[in-house]
């Protein structure tokens, strides 16, 4: 017969994760894990809840990072003051991701831990080079770049007594935005979604970082897109001839999958609506 352990404190946490066995699992949000446990047909299980541990649940700034609690939810990310005023992209992301009810209840952190292809705040953690700090039953804490952690679809290095308790996300010196692509405007999972980072120096791109996601086993850096934004106009038609960078860089991505003659064409709407993001809280106008 499985067991239910909520603990209250990290202290306690360490403790249960000490005695994790392969037949444990970690809920916050329990979005994706009870449609996990049903396809598994799984019926006896240990379940260690993470919601009642407060500290996991905040969100504050420290030395130029936001500081971000692993149960955080979508909810609660996308209206935050902190991160609103300093992080559109995940603004952005957690708002778009599922339905009301979803984002009421799902987590940062189980977004990532989950590690799917398709995961939109793992495409804007990956672009702002974010840390992740883990909780081990053996070691304590520690701390590791997120793209250290996810390796593959559905795969991650976490080991069997180790959880995600915060994520430590540099803030973007200059604009951030995000936008995905879906069968439908609302409730849809991304079939491609984008975060761009930039500065802006006399109008102009500045160090541009861009991050696709559900191009591959996980968010991937574009650098073929980030080489043909640098020192193009940051308004107006921004996409305007890059149409066939932006096809190369698909093709390089994903050469081998059909979905790549649809991904290219996308990709460049995908691009524009990306970049109006950006703009989006600088008046609301994105391309002139």
């Amino acid at each position: 017969m499985g067991q239910y352990r909520a603990p209250r404190t990290i202290e306690e946490l360490a403790g249960l994760l000490s005695r994790a066995d392969p037949g444990t699992f970690f809920v916050a949000g329990g979005t994706d894990l009870t449609i996990k446990l049903r396809k598994q047909k799984t019926f006896d299980f240990n379940l260690i809840d993470l919601s009642r541990v407060e500290s996991l649940s905040d969100i504050d700034k420290d030395e130029g990072s936001l500081r971000i609690g692993a149960a955080v939810t979508m909810t609660d990310l996308a209206r935050n003051p902190l991160v609103v005023q300093s992080l559109n992209a995940m603004r952005t992301a957690a708002s778009r991701m599922g339905s009301t009810q979803i984002r009421n209840r799902a987590t940062i952190g189980g977004n990532v831990a989950n590690a799917s292809q398709c995961a939109d705040l793992l495409t804007v953690l990956m672009a702002c080079g974010s840390l992740c700090e883990i909780l081990s039953g053996s070691k304590g804490l520690r701390k590791d770049r997120i793209d250290n952690i996810v390796i593959g679809l559905g795969e991650t290095t976490l080991a069997r007594d180790e959880v995600i308790t915060r994520f430590i996300v540099p803030i973007p010196a200059g604009l951030s935005g995000f936008a995905k692509i879906g069968s439908r405007k609302a409730v849809a999972i991304s079939k491609l979604n984008c975060c761009l980072i930039a500065e802006e120096e006399g109008k102009r791109i500045k160090n541009p970082v861009i991050c696709l996601g559900a191009v591959g086993p996980k968010p991937v850096r574009a650098s073929l897109l980030e080489a043909a934004l640098e020192g193009r106009p940051f308004r107006g038609e921004v996409v305007h001839g890059l149409q066939d960078a932006i096809r190369r860089q698909i093709e390089t991505l994903i050469p081998t999958r059909a979905s790549r003659h649809y991904k290219k064409e996308a990709a460049i709407g995908l691009l524009e609506d990306t970049i109006d993001d950006c703009l989006a809280l600088e008046g609301g106008m994105g391309r002139e």
